[in-house]
């Protein structure tokens, strides 16, 4: 009977906070799901981006196979399977993927800079997409950011933090290189251990 009463509150501890640890998790994942669908969808229209930039300005041929050899590079991490805790690997990830953007509107800013070319409507249809895609992997990394913040918060704070430190013993999310300081920036509050 002793034990049992002992017990309770343990049992009662671990309960309180699970759901908060597991919908902010949640939240972090859905949230890095759809920054790496953002990503995946702004990769797509690289190959129609080469075509154009191949057959319009071939001035820009280094260009192009620069931003193919980025591609293959970043095809070698698997942004679906990366561990959210690794900010090595995230860093990694994350270098590589701005390496293209950074390419890819290189790229759509020489097509833009040439009359003939940016007058034809594929020609600025392609290059408003890529540009759309860009701004949709801002505002999803900015998500992730932000979920992620608040994952890690949850981890410190009353009464998630005694069931992490007691049973679950989780580790915070990494953050993407430089949206801590985003973040900040916005208005949220957060600490160091947020990173």
């Amino acid at each position: 009977m002793r034990y049992g009463l002992l017990l309770f509150p343990v049992l009662l501890c671990f309960g309180c906070g699970r759901e908060g640890i597991d919908a902010a998790d949640l939240a972090a994942t859905t949230a890095w799901n759809e920054f790496v669908s953002r990503i995946e969808a702004q990769e797509a229209l690289a190959e129609p981006l080469f075509r154009s930039v191949s057959a319009l300005l071939p001035q820009e041929a280094t260009a192009v196979e620069e931003l193919r050899t980025a591609l293959k590079q970043a095809a070698a991490i698997d942004l679906r399977q990366i561990d959210l805790t690794d900010r090595e690997a995230l860093g990694r990830a994350d270098r590589a993927h701005r390496d293209i953007r950074r390419r890819m509107a290189r790229l759509t800013q020489a097509l833009k800079q040439d009359p003939q070319a940016f007058a034809a409507i594929e020609i600025a249809t392609i290059v408003g997409q890529v540009e759309s895609a860009e701004k949709e992997v801002v505002a999803a990394r900015e998500r992730y950011g932000e979920a992620a913040m608040l994952y890690n918060r949850a981890l410190r704070t009353f009464p998630e933090s005694i069931t992490n430190n007691m049973f679950l013993r989780l580790t915070s999310k990494a953050m993407i290189n430089g949206e801590q300081e985003r973040i900040r920036r916005k208005g949220h509050t957060s600490d160091r251990n947020d990173r």
